[in-house]
């Protein structure tokens, strides 16, 4: 079952007349997980792809099997590559749309899906680019660990039960300073250090 996380935006924030007295942004939260998550569902592009308000919808079709590749999928500023999986549905249906949702955010992206329908195992792939300025308000040099969902929807508004895969966000090297915490003693859970590494496809 899908955890609720509230995400923490930046909506609102001004980022005029409000310096403090040391030259900090006194407006400014740090950036934690749950906005790496919106950061990251704004900044991938899916051909037709469309983003839409809250977490997955729930799965109502048990028969239909999701599998994903078990290895660290790496999210890369500027970088596109190819998002794949397998299906396995007892019809010979083939879904009208991937969804997609990162733990955290407040929206999930609708990708529609190119292929025919085939009996027994299916094979899913769609392309993505990165938006390249992903981390211009996430903290810099920060390596972000995103736990991602992903399901299918097919024209009959059958939905399967999603499946979850380990991603990161690679901000090493961009990002902002003015959104790292004072302390990295308070660096929440689902954030890592620029020390911690991981590649994936």
């Amino acid at each position: 079952m899908l955890r609720t996380v509230t995400a923490a935006g930046l909506l609102g924030l001004s980022l005029a007349g409000c310096w403090g007295p040391e030259g900090g942004h006194e407006n400014v939260e740090p950036a934690d997980a749950s906005d790496a998550a919106d950061a990251l569902t704004r900044a991938l592009r899916f051909e037709r792809g469309e983003r839409e308000p809250g977490e997955l919808p729930t799965g109502i079709d048990g028969s239909v099997q999701l599998f994903v590749p078990g290895e660290l999928l790496h999210f890369n500023p500027g970088v596109g590559a190819s998002l794949t999986f397998d299906l396995i549905d007892p019809t010979d249906e083939f879904p009208e749309a991937i969804l997609i949702w990162f733990d955290g955010s407040g929206e999930h992206l609708v990708v529609p899906t190119k292929g025919a329908a085939t009996l027994g195992a299916q094979h899913i792939e769609s392309t993505y680019a990165l938006d390249v300025d992903v981390c211009d308000k996430l903290c810099a040099d920060r390596l972000y660990a995103l736990e991602m969902y992903l399901t299918v929807r097919f024209a009959t508004d059958r939905i399967a039960d999603p499946v979850s895969r380990p991603t990161e966000l690679d901000c090493r090297g961009r990002g902002d300073a003015m959104y790292c915490p004072d302390d990295d003693s308070e660096w929440p859970p689902g954030a890592g250090s620029g020390g911690v590494g991981g590649t994936g496809s």
